[in-house]
């Protein structure tokens, strides 16, 4: 089997993991040469990053304040003047933005 992996490894130009990962994904798929078309990678589609009441926080808060006309400024809209993000409400602020000692 050996001489057969270094076979793969020269005529196909891959490392001898990917040729091993190659054949355990061949057995795990019971032979299917389908098992070898790349799979997506990253994170499945439709999966929750956020829980959904902080969701609907932010949807909200982008609704009131940032898909109008007139734009509030900057301090106008941040999360401590919003009651929503208050530690009453159950969340927190967020820390101050990280500032170089140079600037």
């Amino acid at each position: 089997m050996e001489s057969g992996i270094r076979d793969a490894v020269w005529e196909l130009g891959v490392s001898r993991t990917t040729v091993w990962r190659w054949i355990r994904r061949l057995a795990e798929e019971g032979g299917r040469t389908s098992a070898l078309v790349p799979r997506k990678r990253g994170r499945p589609t439709g999966s929750v990053m956020v829980p959904g009441d902080v969701e609907g926080i932010i949807e909200d808060h982008l609704t009131r304040y940032y898909l109008q006309r007139e734009r509030p400024s900057q301090p106008g809209a941040s999360c401590d003047r919003n009651p929503q993000c208050l530690p009453s409400a159950g969340a927190s602020a967020p820390d101050a933005p990280y500032r170089s000692a140079t600037a």
